[in-house]
């Protein structure tokens, strides 16, 4: 009885396991009940995930009909039923492979009702955020309400935060930091 043995080596290819996340979007803004976003990258294969919190710390929840979508924009009217004065915080991150970017805010360019106009003025290494007064929280609250005005790196979580009434001078800043 003759035994044969056959050895056949296999090269199997396995996706590594070290793949980064994608990057997350950048331009992010709000203009009434309307998220808009720009990628930062120009894969194909890359969805984005809108989630809001109504100052309830710790519990976002995702927009339904913005979960996993390949979008660059998000109708976030739905969020209005739970929101606060009729503020929400909003927040977008890119999704690849089941990795997702770091989750990044949006911020109000038109005077939001929870959020003022704002303008700015740039000098070297530092920066000054003008806050409108004229819109419906002052109206409502005077001069109670304040402002909390966070920066950061450009793609970083904006950890840093300095609170003000009207107008807050960011000193120190680094190339690359925004408000």
């Amino acid at each position: 009885m003759f035994l044969i043995l056959l050895w056949i080596p296999a090269f199997v290819s396995v996706p590594a396991l070290s793949q980064a996340p994608p990057p997350p979007p950048q331009n992010i803004h709000v203009d009434k009940w309307l998220l808009m976003w720009a990628p930062a990258s120009q894969e194909s294969n890359i969805t984005y995930t809108v989630e809001y919190q109504s100052f309830d710390p710790g519990k976002w929840k995702g927009v339904p009909t913005c979960i996993r979508e390949a979008i660059t924009s998000c109708n976030v009217a739905v969020s209005k039923a739970e929101s606060v004065n009729g503020c929400v915080m909003l927040r977008v991150r890119a999704e690849r492979d089941g990795l997702s970017s770091i989750p990044v805010q949006a911020c109000s360019r038109h005077g939001h009702s929870c959020s003022p106009e704002v303008s700015l003025t740039v000098r070297p290494q530092s920066m000054t955020v003008y806050l409108s007064r004229n819109h419906s929280l002052v109206q409502e609250h005077a001069s109670q309400v304040k402002y909390r005005v966070y920066y950061g790196k450009a793609g970083e979580l904006l950890t840093k935060s300095l609170d003000a009434a009207s107008s807050v001078s960011i000193p120190k800043l680094e190339e690359g930091q925004r408000a």
